[in-house]
């Protein structure tokens, strides 16, 4: 069966958390949350969770409990972005959520426990955008963005799937963020995107480095003078697992380690599940990754659009072929090494 590009399937775990830090506040750049709920019980746990939609994941933040039908959040927040709170009912099994977008703002969420997920969240100008980008119709989404381009919400929507808008494009809208946009972390994100000359099929292969999960430097030229297969993967892909355990475990053990090499470089943010999903697939050639996920500089430079893709690399260092996605019913990527190999 064709297995296509993994690329939009999303899937958040929101899983309950000992001892969570609130974010590190200072003199300014703080912000509020301040919850009224209609027939909230006492002593629930509620749950402040950033949503990563790029990198499909959610991290917690912070976490606090229902008193009297309220709840309160204070800290510091580093970057603006799309949130989700939780209640957590863990007596009666049940959970309820919000999303919403907020910065470092004074929010306040009234509402009621029984539609809870409709809540009215106040304070967030951002949130007023994302709720009328949600309303449009798809082939209007990207029209909104371009035309409210100098905030934050606008800017990182815009930045969980880059790869799929041209550079013209994407320069366009750069030139209209602010200063401040400019030198954010997506801002700084978006203008590599733009900058960076991706490869191509016939280039000569464009020298990096990243860790192996020892810590160990490892550079793309350390291979110089044999095949190299270079497979980009992250522990959210489900046919990036299924390929480590089948296809790339098969074809590690077929040739000689003199002639071929495969790297498997992850696009995961934190070292845990890179480690954790390794281990997992057992992947016992190399294994490199900076933990940047999909703002790793290397997704500008190969032009990656989707996960998993592969890329092989002659003796020559020169790269003959691209393979998206995979495909459990073909033996394609072997015939073209063993072209290579042959020649």
């Amino acid at each position: 069966m064709k297995k296509t590009p993994y690329l939009l399937l999303i899937i958040l775990i929101f899983s309950c958390k000992e001892n969570i830090k609130s974010p590190v506040e200072n003199s300014k750049n703080k912000y509020s949350i301040n919850g009224t709920i209609e027939n909230l019980k006492d002593s629930l746990t509620i749950v402040l969770s950033n949503i990563d939609w790029r990198n499909r994941s959610s991290n917690d933040i912070d976490s606090t409990y229902s008193i009297a039908g309220k709840f309160n959040f204070k800290g510091n927040l580093p970057n603006p972005g799309l949130h989700t709170l939780i209640i957590k009912d863990y007596k009666n099994m049940i959970g309820k959520a919000v999303n919403f977008w907020f910065a470092n703002e004074e929010i306040i969420i009234n509402g009621n426990y029984d539609d809870f997920e409709n809540s009215t969240i106040i304070g967030s100008p951002s949130n007023e955008l994302y709720k009328k980008y949600l309303k449009l119709e798809p082939k209007d989404k990207l029209d909104f963005i371009y035309k409210n381009p100098d905030n934050n919400f606008s800017l990182s929507t815009l930045m969980d799937n880059p790869e799929w808008i041209s550079k013209d494009s994407l320069k366009l809208f750069y030139s209209k963020l602010n200063t401040e946009l400019k030198n954010s972390k997506k801002g700084i994100t978006l203008n590599n995107i733009i900058t960076t000359e991706s490869i191509k099929i016939g280039d000569h292969f464009k020298d990096f480095e990243a860790l192996d999960l020892k810590g160990n430097k490892v550079k793309l030229s350390d291979f110089k003078g044999k095949v190299i297969l270079i497979d980009f993967w992250a522990i959210w892909c489900h046919f990036c697992h299924e390929q480590n355990q089948t296809e790339f475990t098969y074809l590690n053990k077929k040739y000689n380690k003199d002639e071929f090499v495969i790297i498997s470089y992850s696009l995961d943010t934190k070292k845990e599940l890179w480690e954790k999903s390794s281990k997992a697939d057992s992947i016992d050639w190399i294994n490199i990754s900076n933990i940047k996920g999909m703002n790793d500089p290397i997704v500008a430079l190969f032009d990656l659009k989707s996960l998993p893709q592969s890329f092989l690399i002659d003796k020559n260092g020169i790269i003959v072929k691209t393979f998206n996605g995979y495909n459990s019913e073909n033996n394609i990527i072997e015939q073209e090494i063993d072209k290579l190999i042959n020649k």
